[in-house]
């Protein structure tokens, strides 16, 4: 029997355990790896801020898709994968074999910013979530969508908003809400450092 190892609970993965929920693939061991039996969807944490949801109605259930898609859970953090062995070994040593492992854990916020640890990184959501405190002043660096769509969230929540872009990556109508919200936005206004306080050091603006 083959095993197969889903290591995170991206997106991708959410699909093929609704797809094995459907359609069960025989003749194979598929065992998930992840840090939490629940997690937040992505996609609702800015209702989440803005207070539109309870954390709960944000929440997948994890361990329940598993179950109905006849998957093993395995909650852990993989530290490394051992190819040559076929190996992913966990936080805390334990090992576990794969034929097969598919990797979506998503991605990481860079920490390599100047004064990085006097800010809070969005991800991991949970403990982002978990963290965050509604400020009366918020800078939220990083303008892509989720950038923009968590400064109005906040802004929603009454914080006064200040979101800062390298680049002015959004389009026009994004804009426009950002305004319309009273969101302050600095398009082409690099952060290059993060000081106790917090104090944002965009060039020579503090």
């Amino acid at each position: 029997m083959k095993k197969l190892l889903l290591l995170g609970a991206g997106h991708g993965h959410l699909v093929v355990l609704r797809s094995l929920a459907d359609k069960p693939l025989y003749g194979a061991r598929i065992t998930l790896v992840t840090p939490r039996p629940r997690q937040i969807y992505s996609g609702m944490i800015p209702g989440v801020l803005a207070g539109h949801y309870r954390r709960a109605e944000a929440e997948i259930d994890l361990a329940t898709l598993a179950e109905r898609a006849y998957v093993e859970l395995e909650q852990g953090v993989v530290e490394r994968l051992d190819a040559e062995r076929r190996t992913a070994v966990l936080a805390g040593g334990r090992s576990l074999a794969y034929d097969f492992a598919s990797l979506n854990v998503g991605s990481l916020v860079a920490a390599s910013l100047p004064g990085a640890q006097h800010a809070l990184a969005v991800k991991p959501f949970d403990e982002f979530i978990s963290r965050l405190r509604i400020a009366e002043r918020v800078a939220v660096v990083g303008a892509g969508a989720a950038g923009a769509e968590i400064a109005m969230a906040l802004r929603h929540r009454g914080a006064l908003v200040t979101l800062f872009s390298d680049k002015p990556a959004l389009g026009a109508p994004a804009i426009k809400q950002l305004r319309r919200r009273k969101v302050d936005f600095r398009p082409g206004m690099a952060v290059t450092a993060i000081e106790p306080g917090p104090v944002v050091i965009a060039g020579p603006a503090r």
